[in-house]
C-alpha cells in the first residue's frame, strides 16, 4: 500500500497578514505562519530579528489574522499556457509554474514573485488577489 507524505504548510492553520507601505509608495503584502496561541489566546509569529516568539497584533503592519490551509499534500506543474491575471489592477498576464495541493483538495496557482527570486501563491486571501476581479485561464499557447 502506497502511504500519501504531507508537508506541513502552517503549524497551526492560522496565518497573521500584514501591509507594509515603502519609501517608494508601493504597498507590499506579507504573511507570517502562526507558530502557536498563548495563555491568553492571542496568535504568535516568529520574531526573527530578536528570536523571540511575539504577539502577532504587537507587529508593525498587522491587518489580521486568517484561517490558512495546514497541509499541502502535492505540487503539480503546470501544463504551458496556463495564466493568471488580477482584473483592474495590473492587467499583466503571469504564467502559471505550478499548483499546490491542499489537504482539502484545493490546488492554487503558484507563480514567479522576480522581486524576491521565489515562487509564491497566487491567492486573494494572501492579498496578491481581490475576489472576482482573479482570471485564471488556459489559451494553449507558452506563456512569457
Amino acid at each position: 500500500m502506497l502511504h500519501a507524505r504531507r508537508m506541513e504548510l502552517t503549524p497551526t492553520g492560522w496565518v497573521a497578514n500584514y501591509r507594509t507601505t515603502l519609501s517608494d509608495g508601493r504597498v507590499i503584502a506579507q504573511q507570517r505562519d502562526v507558530e502557536s496561541f498563548d495563555a491568553d489566546g492571542d496568535a504568535m509569529v516568529v520574531d526573527a530579528e530578536r528570536a523571540v516568539l511575539c504577539r502577532a497584533r504587537d507587529v508593525p503592519g498587522f491587518v489580521g489574522l486568517r484561517h490558512a490551509e495546514r497541509f499541502v499534500v502535492s505540487v503539480l506543474p503546470a501544463e504551458p499556457g496556463w495564466r493568471v491575471v488580477r482584473r483592474g489592477v495590473d492587467e499583466k498576464w503571469t504564467r502559471i509554474i505550478a499548483w499546490l495541493v491542499t489537504e482539502r483538495g484545493v490546488a492554487y496557482p503558484m507563480i514567479p514573485d522576480w522581486e524576491w527570486g521565489t515562487l509564491a501563491l497566487f491567492d486573494d486571501r494572501l492579498g496578491r488577489m481581490h475576489g472576482p476581479d482573479l482570471e485564471v485561464r488556459h489559451d494553449g499557447a507558452e506563456s512569457e
